[in-house]
């Protein structure tokens, strides 16, 4: 399972976000389609919550819901958005790797390909 941190962070914006940048001495950036600056230094998804949930809202269509699961028996949050599934210790980290998974999904179907989620991606 890929861990939290600035890899995941940055496939999660590149990725999810559709965002373009990264590390530049020392400061990360990122901009979107329109070249705003959307994000940079502190922003990190896969362990902030604030950031997670705004990942949460990209790729969740407002009509389907999400479902964000405690899984008490292995301490974990599972989490599952637009066909993406993921569990891992904190919900921010579950959501980046749902999401991630989603897009995987979603790109399958826009090329009329079926879809199977292998695990062989280092996502997890």
């Amino acid at each position: 399972m890929m861990e939290p941190g600035p890899e995941l962070d940055s496939r999660v914006a590149q990725e999810v976000m559709g965002w373009k940048g990264g590390a530049m001495d020392g400061y990360v950036g990122w901009w979107g389609s329109d070249n705003n600056l959307k994000a940079y230094k502190h922003w990190s998804p896969s362990t902030s919550i604030k950031d997670a949930i705004e990942v949460l809202e990209k790729i969740k269509p407002p009509s389907e819901p999400a479902t964000l699961t405690w899984l008490s028996d292995s301490r974990e949050w599972a989490v599952q958005v637009e066909g993406g599934k993921a569990s891992a210790p904190t919900l921010a980290h579950a959501i980046c790797l749902a999401a991630l998974r989603a897009v995987k999904r979603l790109k399958a179907v826009e090329k009329d390909q079926d879809y199977v989620d292998d695990h062989s991606d280092p996502i997890g």
